[in-house]
């Protein structure tokens, strides 16, 4: 189960946001990722399902048309928000 599906540069905005500072990021371009992804796919590399994932994360997407939290009946409203999750992170193991 999962509480949201968000993509890489929401989840950045919110640290951004929380920690009140720009953090220094480095992109790879979908087209890159990409080609990168259908090179190890066809030299059989097992880092392929990774990259694969990550591209389809970069997307906003997910392998399925319905997520978890949909197929149980699950609102937002019920779940943690991405907000909840980064300030859990930043604060650390001993916050939980």
């Amino acid at each position: 189960m999962q509480s949201f599906v968000v993509t890489p540069n929401e989840v950045l905005g919110e640290y951004q946001r929380q920690t009140g500072g720009d953090w220094t990021v480095t992109y790879t371009p979908l087209e890159k990722l990409k080609e990168v992804e259908s090179q190890l796919w066809a030299e059989g590399h097992p880092a392929a399902t990774s990259v694969s994932l990550r591209r389809i994360w970069a997307e906003g997407g997910t392998l399925y048309e319905k997520n978890d939290n949909e197929i149980l009946g699950l609102t937002k409203g019920s779940l943690e928000s991405l907000e909840t999750a980064v300030e859990k992170a930043i604060a650390g193991p001993a916050s939980e």
